[in-house]
């Protein structure tokens, strides 16, 4: 399946009612999860998060659902996944939040500094750039419900999102010693052949060290050699690299928020002046194209 062509099987009339929320509650004990998909197959898949039928899920790296989105249909106790080898969800969307739980979206976004965002990575692959759409996803939860949380959490949560994401080099040097490839996920039309055309990939530091470049699992992994620690300065002061990393955040982020039909939260999103003007009308005509008319509106009405 190709990610960006999953999106929630529940109506776009009837997800623009509900109050979505980016559900951080850990689930204890862990669980499994039924996901089923617009192509009306389902899978099991092992949820860190508390969920129930009906949310609305993406899936984590590791297979050929990587990224997609679908429904909760069963969640239950572990009874046919080896926890140790399952592909887990990545973003689980509830509704009808409380206090507590946006607290959760606070507590998460203010964790998630630029140390973790390099060295928290799984077996794998390094994951910076899941960890950058969850932290826009988290912020955009806290302004959807103003009402649980105080001034300075609302502030810090706007702030992120008004400000670019960076790669911090040095960190991105000590990871290379790992050998540790990227992910660069897939969860909308044409970031590839964007990403791929970029002159980046052109300069002499890169092609000489890049060594593992391929995609797989929707998305676009790579890796380079480690012994090149000028590799980390590139991807902090390359101006157009920078520009397509922000891109691929924000824009990944709004996608999903898109897909799902979650109206309120990508209205909340948008009271936020988010670097995103350069691909503003490619949001609505992805709306568009996929029937997302809720969202298309608050997008089009949003840019008046």
């Amino acid at each position: 399946m190709n990610a960006e062509e999953t999106k929630s099987l529940i109506p776009y009339a009837e997800a623009a009612e509900k109050k979505w929320f980016l559900n951080r509650k850990p689930a204890k004990p862990v669980k499994e999860v039924n996901v089923r998909f617009t192509n009306g197959k389902s899978y099991r898949y092992l949820s860190k998060v508390e969920c129930t039928p009906d949310d609305v899920l993406t899936i984590d790296y590791g297979g050929a659902t990587s990224y997609c989105m679908g429904q909760a249909e069963k969640v239950g106790g572990i009874e046919h996944l080896k926890p140790l080898s399952a592909i887990r969800t990545l973003f689980v969307f509830s509704t009808d939040p409380g206090k507590r739980e946006i607290k959760r979206n606070v507590s998460a976004y203010k964790a998630m500094d630029s140390k973790k965002l390099i060295t928290d990575y799984d077996s794998y692959a390094c994951r910076i750039v899941d960890r950058y759409i969850a932290k826009v996803l988290d912020s955009i939860t806290v302004l959807a419900f103003p009402e649980f949380v105080d001034d300075e959490a609302i502030a810090e949560a706007k702030k992120y999102l008004e400000t670019k994401c960076f790669l911090p080099a040095e960190l991105i040097r000590e990871n290379q010693t790992r050998n540790l490839d990227i992910v660069f996920p897939r969860y909308y039309p044409g970031w590839l052949e964007d990403f791929k055309s970029l002159n980046f990939w052109n300069k002499d530091f890169v092609k000489k060290n890049l060594f593992d470049a391929y995609e797989r699992y929707n998305c676009y992994k790579i890796g380079f050699f480690d012994y090149d620690r000028t590799i980390g300065d590139l991807y902090e002061k390359d101006p157009e690299f920078l520009e397509a990393f922000n891109e691929l955040v924000y824009r990944s982020a709004l996608s999903i928020l898109i897909r799902g039909g979650f109206v309120n939260l990508l209205e909340a999103a948008l009271t936020a002046e988010m670097p995103i003007d350069a691909y503003y009308d490619k949001l609505i005509d992805y709306a568009n194209e996929i029937g997302s008319t809720y969202c298309c509106k608050v997008l089009k009405e949003a840019r008046k």
